[in-house]
Parts: structure tokens; sequence; C-alpha cells
């Protein structure tokens, strides 16, 4: 039996009704072997809510997890943070270079979504707009 499910495209938030800030760290590699010795780059995304339109709930999902980061109740101008790791691991994937955050109803229907995505090269994109280098 063939089951074909129709999505309604859920909308891009605005950009205007929320912030992005990468906090760029530099952290050694730990391993169950050893640490490195050298610092390498890391980074970690907050992630800001200006406005809310009838949005309750967060849920982010990445390309290799879903259920990355979940809050029942979520506030304008509270920051929600996105561990996103080594920025080698991201270019590479070996760690997820693509998020999905979804703005949930109470009744847990997708309201907006930004998409958050590292390239290859480094390319940081949020909703398809380059956004900077890594």
């Amino acid at each position: 039996m063939l089951l074909l499910y129709i999505q309604k495209d859920i909308p891009y938030k605005a950009k205007e009704e929320f912030e992005i800030k990468l906090d760029y760290q530099f952290k050694r590699r730990e391993s169950e072997k050893n640490v490195t010795k050298s610092m390498l780059p890391y980074v970690v995304l907050k992630l800001k809510l200006l406005k809310l339109n009838n949005e309750e709930k967060l849920k982010v999902e990445t390309n290799m997890r879903s259920n990355f980061l979940v809050r029942k109740h979520i506030e304008p101008g509270k920051e929600y943070i996105l561990d996103l790791g080594f920025t080698s691991d991201i270019k590479d994937e070996i760690s997820a270079n693509e998020y999905t955050v979804l703005l949930l109803s109470t009744a847990k229907q997708p309201i907006s979504k930004i998409i958050i995505l590292v390239e290859s090269n480094g390319t940081f994109k949020v909703n398809g707009e380059t956004r900077g280098k890594f």
C-alpha cells in the first residue's frame, strides 16, 4: 500500500522576528585516548525570538538527529542555545550541518520555521540567505 503525505509548506519565520548570533570559541578536541594539544574552532549558535505569532513551542531537528532540542514554552527575547560543534566536523558533515527550527502552536502544529545550513565550503546560511563563512 502506497501512502502519500501532503505536507503544507511551512513558511520561514520573518527575519525581523528573530536574531541569530554565532559564538566562536576555541576548544581542545577530546577523545578516549587523548586530548589534542591545539585549540580548534568551535561554534555555539544563540537564537533569540523577538516576536511570536501564536508560536508556543520550539522543536529543533538536524539532518542527523530528530528532537535535537525541544522547548515546551518559549518566550520572546529569551535566548536558546544550539551547540553546533567543531567547524571542521560541521563542514565535513561528521556532525550535523543542517538545523530545522520549528515553531509550533500549542496543538503542536508548525507555524513557521528557520533553516540553518553550513555548506561544505563553510558558507553559513539562514533560510537560504548567506550570513557568513566559517
